[in-house]
């Protein structure tokens, strides 16, 4: 998988196709609400909102929202949506909690190398060139406005897990953390590391721990994990 000689590719569905499988499912349900990657990171927001528009044009059974966040960090979100579905909730109150939500969320990945990030401009070349040349080991995490960030670099994974505990603690001092959950890919192991650290300091366990998609594996880099939180 991290050979850049024969490396996967992939490609962006089409509108056609989200249209299709829009289709599919809406004469089913009241409302449909799609959440999908950031739209900084992929078009997958634009496709799906032109395939929605395209049922449905005035917007009143089918909402689209940009979680600004990734795979690791969508989770959360859409485990929180369907929380709120099985309680019955009014549409707007859930669409309310989902935005909140979005916006108390926050991941933190520890990779190996930034070039699969930066080949899929999930962040910016001049960090990931940085990385590179100092052979460094990076943090990456989202800002506000659905963007991938570097926000620590270390000389070993160690001192990553070090950083990404860091952060954490400082977060559990000021918020109450309700939730979070770890992903990875092919990383086990270290997956199972952030379990024992994380469930000592927050007093709790993740929802889940789980490998990520193979998509989202091709542009972070195979043995990354992350952690994912939210905050009250």
């Amino acid at each position: 998988m991290n050979d850049p000689n024969n490396y996967p590719t992939y490609s962006q569905p089409t509108v056609k196709a989200a249209e299709n499988f829009l289709k599919s499912i809406v004469p089913y349900y009241e409302s449909v609400i799609v959440i999908t990657v950031s739209k900084k990171m992929s078009g997958t927001f634009e496709t799906i909102a032109n395939a929605a528009k395209n049922i449905d044009s005035v917007g009143e059974k089918i909402t689209v929202i940009d979680s600004k966040l990734n795979s690791g960090g969508q989770g959360p979100v859409v485990l929180k949506a369907a929380q709120e579905i099985d309680k019955g909730k009014e549409l707007k109150e859930i669409k309310k909690t989902i935005y909140d939500t979005i916006e108390n969320t926050k991941i933190f990945v520890s990779v190996d190398t930034l070039k699969y990030m930066v080949s899929s401009g999930r962040t910016k070349k001049h960090t990931g060139f940085a990385a590179k040349i100092l052979n460094l080991k990076p943090v990456v995490s989202i800002d506000r406005s659905g963007e991938g960030i570097v926000i620590g670099k270390s000389l070993c994974l160690k001192a990553n897990t070090k950083r990404i505990e860091a952060l954490m603690k400082e977060i559990s001092d000021r918020k109450k953390i309700v939730s979070y959950s770890i992903v990875h890919a092919d990383a086990i192991n270290r997956a199972n590391e952030y379990e024992q650290i994380f469930t000592s300091l927050i007093g709790r366990r993740p929802e889940y721990i789980t490998e990520i998609s193979s998509i989202v594996a091709m542009n972070a880099g195979m043995g990354c994990v992350a952690i994912a939180l939210v905050t009250d």
